[in-house]
């Protein structure tokens, strides 16, 4: 089994060198897509809803950190 290595491009916020090492259908659940809003059970179905996920989350995470 390969291991996921996309810690430090996940650090680096760049979320297409991450979402390289998804496959196309790939399916993320977490309850963070149920609490900002993004999915009502908390599951993220594919790489392109996944990106609109974490792009979404991320900018988020921008707006309450900001100064």
């Amino acid at each position: 089994m390969k291991r996921l290595n996309a810690l430090p491009a996940w650090n680096a916020r760049d979320v297409e060198a991450v979402l390289a090492h998804f496959h196309n259908d790939v399916l993320f659940v977490s309850p963070v897509p149920q609490t900002i809003g993004f999915a009502s059970d908390g599951t993220v179905r594919g790489r392109h809803a996944l990106r609109r996920y974490w792009h979404e989350a991320l900018a988020i995470i921008r707006r309450c950190t900001s100064p």
